[in-house]
């Protein structure tokens, strides 16, 4: 199970967000890394969710801040 849940290459909504918010720049290095899959498809992006925290994920009811990397995972803060 993978944290999105956004079919692969439908990203046009969140680039248009991302460019609004943070400029071209930044969006597309932030757009090149969304879809590699190398990165999403990899098991350091996937998290556990159940079925009610997945559908409060996916409708934006809360989001996941990544704090820092550690042998273990990523340590990340709850928003």
């Amino acid at each position: 199970m993978y944290a999105m849940s956004v079919a692969p290459n439908n990203f046009g909504f969140l680039n248009e967000m991302l460019t609004a918010f943070w400029g071209s720049e930044k969006s597309m290095a932030w757009r090149r890394m969304f879809e590699d899959a190398g990165i999403t498809q990899s098991a350091k992006n996937g998290i556990s969710m159940s079925h009610q925290i997945h559908f409060w994920f996916d409708n934006a009811r809360f989001a996941l801040k990544p704090l820092r990397e550690t042998p273990e995972g990523v340590v990340v803060q709850w928003h």
